[in-house]
């Protein structure tokens, strides 16, 4: 974190301490892409992609049948 945004998460952190919820949010926000980053840096790039990856729903299959390329009507006959 720069100085500019030690600062600004110094002003944030007071008006947070008011109970300002948006000061809140914002802080939070900082926090989360400054420990994002860090650990880009210690795990690599592509780390971040597969942790989306894992996030998502597994695949189902083909949602409707006969219109993949394997099912009823694929483009090759069977």
């Amino acid at each position: 974190m720069g100085a500019r945004d030690s600062k600004v998460a110094e002003e944030l952190m007071k008006r947070a301490m008011r109970g300002d919820p948006k000061s809140t949010n914002i802080l939070a926000e900082m926090a989360k892409k400054e420990a994002e980053e860090k650990e880009a840096l210690e795990h690599g790039p592509l780390r971040s992609q597969a942790l989306e990856w894992a996030a998502e729903p597994p695949w189902q299959g083909e949602l409707e049948t006969g219109k993949g390329e394997t099912g009823s009507g694929g483009r090759e006959p069977e």
